[in-house]
């Protein structure tokens, strides 16, 4: 059965906002991958540094990251079918999983002693690309 028949939202969706409330998203499941990405300018620009902003990019990218091309081009809240479902190519999946989960380590650990480990940036360019202000 499909998540939203489980778990349906808390407001109609609106053809002007969308899932968006005055609260916040009404959604509190399946919400699609650009909603996870999203990070606002006053959100950014409240971050300290170029460091910081990019630890949030990597956090808001993980689930995107995770469903990415389940199938085909699809992502894998867009699989709709359950049939599809079937189809999914699990070991992509959970290549993902295990990317996301080793990016979220070194994030943790990266309050502390920053991104400066050859290693640690690795992990984090298999969710998004570094920007030019880390790379050096």
């Amino acid at each position: 059965m499909l998540l939203s028949a489980k778990i349906p939202s808390t407001a109609a969706y609106s053809a002007h906002r969308g899932w968006l409330t005055s609260t916040g998203c009404a959604l509190s499941a399946g919400r699609p991958p650009v909603c996870y990405q999203f990070s606002c300018n006053q959100i950014l620009n409240a971050q300290p540094d170029d460091q910081h902003r990019f630890r949030l990019r990597v956090l808001s990218n993980l689930v995107p990251h995770i469903g990415k091309r389940a199938l085909g081009g699809r992502h894998l809240v867009e699989i709709m079918d359950p049939a599809q479902l079937e189809k999914v190519r699990f070991k992509r999946f959970a290549r993902r999983l295990g990317e996301a989960r080793r990016a979220l380590q070194v994030i943790r650990s990266s309050q502390s002693q920053g991104l400066a480990a050859p290693a640690a940036r690795e992990i984090l360019l298999k969710i998004i690309p570094i920007p030019r202000s880390l790379a050096g």
